[in-house]
């Protein structure tokens, strides 16, 4: 009797030991998971801005001029946030550039235009500016395109963004003016400031 006795003792404390062991696992995973899901919300704002910074551009390029001015005008808020280092501007603009036309990329030379880059965003954060929202003004099945006098297909796409600072708001309008390139891509030649057209309404 009491040698049974012990081994139902034993195996009491074995169970209890199992079950410890068991809770203690349980509560190290959620430790983990939670510092992750920590660790994500911190990046929240830099979701957008992570997409855009690794999307492959060479296998994935927008098919549209209204999609090539949407990844644009990402782009542009993105890399105007509060929060972005200059390694981020940086990888953002390799991407941009990508979006351009070869002889937009001719007349920005790589390492001045960057410099000039990280000094406007530096200014937007010390001055409390954001690019809230942007949209685009033209209706994807609606784009007027014209040949140039080198008989390519161009277009021009009419933007806005809402811009807040420290104490009121603005919109600035733009068009971007884009060429199809030898290989059916859509590129970005410049931009222009351009009125507010009357059709625009302000909404969300």
């Amino acid at each position: 009797m009491n040698k049974k006795s012990g081994g139902t003792g034993k195996a009491g404390v074995m169970v209890f030991v199992v079950l410890v062991m068991a809770v203690i696992i349980v509560i190290f995973w959620k430790g983990i998971n939670k510092t992750k899901n920590d660790s994500t919300g911190d990046n929240t704002k830099q979701t957008e801005l992570q997409k855009i910074i690794n999307r492959d551009l060479d296998a994935n390029y927008p098919k549209t001029p209204t999609a090539v001015a949407k990844l644009y005008c990402s782009i542009s808020k993105e890399v105007h946030g509060e929060e972005v280092t200059e390694e981020q501007v940086e990888k953002v603009y390799k991407q941009l550039r990508k979006l351009f036309a070869e002889e937009l990329l001719a007349n920005n030379e790589y390492n001045d235009r960057l410099k000039a880059l990280k000094k406007e965003v530096k200014q937007y954060q010390k001055d409390k500016i954001l690019i809230t929202r942007f949209k685009i003004l033209q209706e994807a099945d609606k784009v007027a395109v014209y040949v140039d006098k080198d008989g390519y297909d161009c277009t021009k796409i009419p933007i806005m963004f809402k811009i807040k600072n420290s104490s009121a708001w603005m919109e600035s309008y733009e068009q971007i003016i884009m060429r199809k390139d030898e290989d059916g891509y859509w590129k970005i030649m410049g931009t222009e400031s351009i009125e507010k057209p009357d059709e625009d309404e302000d909404e969300e």
